[in-house]
């Protein structure tokens, strides 16, 4: 009466007997625990990024071959990829897969080859990576436990941003605790936003943004004794949103994966401005891809506590809750805290010069073929 379906994803499954040791043994373990168990062919050599979802929405597990040769890997991998980042809850914010751009003037300005990834085209609220992290972070909500969603950050924050525009989406209220920092409540830019969107906000004095979780800690409270139901997100000071949001950008590096294979290069450098989450993630998608690239990450803050130890921590509990075995070490973080200047959101000369420069020399949709160059460099820009 019960029954199960199991895909086996090979490059052989049309010759009925390639895998035969397999369908036995799938077939009496089914007997042994009283069930049908129904195979699913699926050939990973014809296998596309866009129909896994839809192929493999019925199935409780997939069973991947051993093989030689390359032929029929890259469908073997995609399907792994989706079922570990699958199996994580997740809620569709994003317009996903962002542009992988060449921009040919900057690349000829700087003498490199250089390639943004449109991370502040990911759609919510003006866009912006943190939409990525999102989707896991926020998950949690479709239970229906929670009724409003608290979060905390600078009083310019891109984070908080989408995370009240991803709040209306799923029809929650939103509650900001912000540090008050260099503008406070000057009603522009990300503040104005957070007004527009409906958020009720409580401005801090201080610049400290690592206070920020004993101040979202009081506001909870408030909230629990006001009858309310809120979600606590924490985000870069919270140690499952900080994994969930690695594990996102482990995602993400597969999606730069097959644009990079589209586009016939591989990065030489990747930049990721960035204080841990985003970096924690290309660093784990990285690995798991056996990329040769040197990641280099960009903070937008100084920070008290060890960052590079946190990203590694982060990259470690991210591959823990998707049964990978792989293990890092701050010696294996490059990130440089050199660009911040005098504090957390305030301008320098060599900062806008640089904004100038990539704004002079716009971004083309001229693709460059890939025989015309002999390096790479990817540079994430993302709305930090």
């Amino acid at each position: 009466k019960r029954h199960v379906n199991i895909a086996i994803i090979g490059k052989y499954v049309e010759l009925k007997d390639a895998y035969k040791s397999l369908d036995e043994a799938l077939t009496h373990g089914g007997i042994s625990n009283n069930l049908k168990v129904n195979l699913v062919r699926i050939d990973s050599e014809k296998l596309k990024v866009s129909e896994i979802k839809n192929k493999l929405k019925n199935v409780s597990g997939i069973l991947i071959p051993g093989g030689f040769g390359k032929r029929g890997t890259e469908g073997k991998i995609e399907a792994i990829r989706y079922s570990r980042i699958n199996k994580i809850p997740r809620v569709n914010l994003a317009q996903l897969p962002t542009v992988l751009e060449f921009a040919p003037n900057i690349s000829k300005e700087l003498g490199i080859n250089l390639y943004i990834k449109r991370d502040d085209c990911t759609a919510l609220a003006f866009g912006g990576n943190k939409t990525r992290h999102l989707e896991f972070i926020m998950a949690k909500t479709l239970s229906g436990d929670y009724d409003c969603i608290l979060t905390g950050a600078a009083s310019q924050s891109n984070f908080c941003r989408q995370a009240v525009a991803a709040a209306n989406k799923l029809n929650l209220d939103s509650y900001l605790v912000l540090m008050h920092g260099i503008k406070g409540n000057l009603m522009q830019g990300n503040f104005l936003l957070y007004n527009i969107l409906g958020a009720n906000v409580d401005v801090i004095d201080g610049e400290n943004l690592e206070e920020i979780p004993k101040h979202l800690d009081i506001k909870y409270n408030e909230l629990i004794k006001e009858g309310r139901k809120p979600l606590l997100i924490y985000g870069g000071f919270g140690k499952e949103d900080t994994t969930l949001a690695g594990i996102s950008y482990a995602n993400a590096m597969a999606e730069i994966d097959l644009q990079m294979k589209e586009q016939n290069f591989m990065a030489d450098h990747l930049f990721v401005t960035a204080a841990n989450m985003t970096q924690a993630g290309c660093e784990l998608g990285a690995k798991i891809l056996n990329w040769p690239t040197r990641i280099q990450g960009i903070s937008p803050v100084y920070w008290e506590m060890d960052i590079k130890k946190d990203i590694a921590r982060i990259c470690n509990d991210a591959a823990k809750m998707l049964d990978i075995n792989l293990e890092f070490s701050h010696k294996m973080i490059n990130h440089d805290n050199n660009y911040v200047g005098e504090k957390y959101g305030a301008t320098t000369e060599d900062g806008i010069k640089a904004t100038k420069l990539l704004a002079n020399k716009a971004v083309s949709y001229t693709h460059l073929r890939a025989h015309e160059t002999d390096s790479y460099l990817v540079c994430r820009l993302l709305l930090e």
